[in-house]
């Protein structure tokens, strides 16, 4: 009993110099406010850089530090310039292309769940947005359709400097599925 009076004694005393740990801006799953409005505002340039196939808008929100990646595979900064700019490419598909993803793709999805691009997604509209932190220097976006069956987009954000990137699983990007 001794040794726990002790102890609240001295984290008493320590909170009450000041001297108690510091506590994070945020913590996972949460968000501060000042990242919140920031990863949201980051997030509605990717929804217009997709929804107007802006590549080179596009180009200046992914991250060049921090890969993109599907289902383990790592693309740095360089391949995904080179597959932006190729309009066969997975990437490019998935994004821009839903007759072109669908006839390509469509196989791998199960029956009934729209397999369609990430500008048609974004343009059904009736989307639901959600951010959550996943640890110090991560987020991660969820973009949901209230109105359809497709599964919900979710984009990561990489801290870097004083804003936000996109990076880790984001697209499908050199396949046609990532999982």
């Amino acid at each position: 009993m001794q040794r726990r009076q002790l102890i609240v004694a001295v984290v008493s005393l320590a909170a009450g110099l000041g001297w108690a740990a510091p506590q994070p801006v945020s913590t996972a799953g949460s968000l501060s406010e000042a990242d919140r409005r920031e990863i949201l505002a980051v997030t509605d340039h990717v929804k217009d850089a997709i929804l107007k196939e802006d590549v080179e808008g596009l180009f200046r929100l992914i991250s060049r530090t921090a890969a993109l990646t599907c289902t383990g595979t790592s693309y740095p900064y360089a391949s995904v310039r080179r597959f932006l700019r190729d309009r066969h490419s997975h990437l490019f598909i998935g994004l821009f292309d839903s007759a072109e993803f669908s006839r390509r793709c469509g196989q791998e999805y199960p029956p009934g769940s729209p397999v369609i691009s990430d500008r048609d997604f974004l343009q059904a509209g009736d989307l639901g947005v959600e951010a959550a932190l996943v640890d110090a220097d991560w987020a991660k976006v969820t973009i949901a359709s209230r109105a359809r069956s497709a599964y919900p987009l979710e984009w990561y954000f990489h801290r870097e400097a004083r804003t936000w990137k996109l990076a880790g699983a984001s697209f499908v990007i050199g396949s046609c599925s990532c999982g």
